[in-house]
C-alpha cells in the first residue's frame, strides 16, 4: 500500500501492513507540521475469507512518518467500520492511543 506523505512523497508500507483495499482516507492537521492520516482498509480473514475492515493511523511530523498503528479487523461491516473511522477523524486520535479509543468506541 502506498501512503502519500504530506509533502507529496509516496512511501510503500505494503511490507509492513500487507495487501488491503483502501476504502477511504483522511488527513487531519494538528499543528505546526504535525498531522495524522487515517486509512479505512478492507481485507480478508485468512481462515474463512470473510471481509474485515481495518484501520491504519499514521502520524507525520512535517514529511516524516513519526508513528503508526494498524488495527486488523476493527469491524466486520462497512457501516460499522465507517462509524469508527468517523469517530477517529473527528477526535484527532493519534497512533499512541488508537487501541484505547477503539476499545471505548467498540464497546
Amino acid at each position: 500500500m502506498d501512503v502519500l506523505l504530506p509533502g507529496g512523497n509516496v512511501t510503500d508500507l505494503t511490507h509492513v501492513y500487507g495487501k488491503y483495499k483502501n476504502i477511504t482516507e483522511k488527513m487531519v492537521r494538528v499543528c505546526d507540521g504535525v498531522s495524522v492520516r487515517y486509512f479505512l482498509l478492507k481485507g480478508k480473514q485468512r481462515t474463512d475469507g470473510a471481509d474485515v475492515y481495518s484501520i491504519l493511523c499514521v502520524k507525520y511530523d512535517k514529511n516524516n512518518i513519526e508513528d503508526s498503528e494498524f488495527v486488523f479487523d476493527a469491524a466486520s461491516t462497512r457501516a460499522e467500520a465507517q462509524r469508527i473511522f468517523d469517530v477517529l477523524c473527528r477526535n484527532t486520535v493519534t497512533p499512541a492511543v488508537l487501541y484505547e479509543v477503539l476499545e471505548n468506541v467498540i464497546s
